[in-house]
């Protein structure tokens, strides 16, 4: 008998014990280890950090190979003189479609927390879903204080070479950070 998931021997009381269903199995034991370490979970891609006030966050996304990925996770840690929304659009603009199947201005929006007020329990965290293949159309879940925003976005997303953001507030304040993970 063998094991539903990875084939492993299973023997019975009365089954003869062979050296290379041992082996057999330790390989395929070792093989399956080997693809958990070397893909963990998410692979940090690049980090900004905002080193002098700014009123419009602009990040170059041309760096990212969106073969690559399954899931590309993008989290915003947001500060402004006063608190306000972050709006995120990707190339600068456009009209993005939402869960309601309306349309919006912006790609989503992120919680921006005031600059003296304590840090809030984490970022405005974004997934996009290439799923490996830079061709298929942008698609993103976003979780923030705002609560579960989908966005669709119809442009593959090889043509996907910037972010930007912007404040309905004051300026937003060194300090700010921007993390990009990927998972294969």
């Amino acid at each position: 008998n063998k094991t539903t998931n990875f084939g492993l021997s299973q023997w019975q009381s009365t089954d003869p014990i062979r050296v290379a269903d041992f082996n057999a199995d330790n390989l395929k034991l070792d093989t399956a280890l080997k693809e958990l370490r070397d893909c963990p979970g998410f692979q940090k891609i690049q980090e900004h950090i905002l080193e002098k006030s700014e009123h419009t966050l602009s990040y170059d996304l041309s760096g990212i190979d969106w073969k690559r990925w399954s899931v590309v996770r993008m989290d915003l840690h947001l500060i402004n003189g006063q608190g306000s929304e972050g709006y995120v659009h990707l190339n600068g603009g456009g009209s993005y479609i939402s869960l309601g199947g309306g349309t919006n201005s912006m790609f989503l929006k992120a919680e921006v927390r005031p600059e003296n007020s304590p840090e809030q329990p984490g970022p405005t965290r974004m997934f996009l879903l290439p799923m490996g293949n830079e061709d298929e159309y942008v698609r993103a879940i976003s979780f923030s204080n705002h609560g579960l925003l989908y966005s669709y976005l119809n442009t593959p997303y090889k043509q996907i070479n910037k972010m930007t953001i912007t404040s309905n507030g004051s300026a937003f304040r060194t300090g700010c950070k921007f993390t990009i993970y990927g998972m294969k």
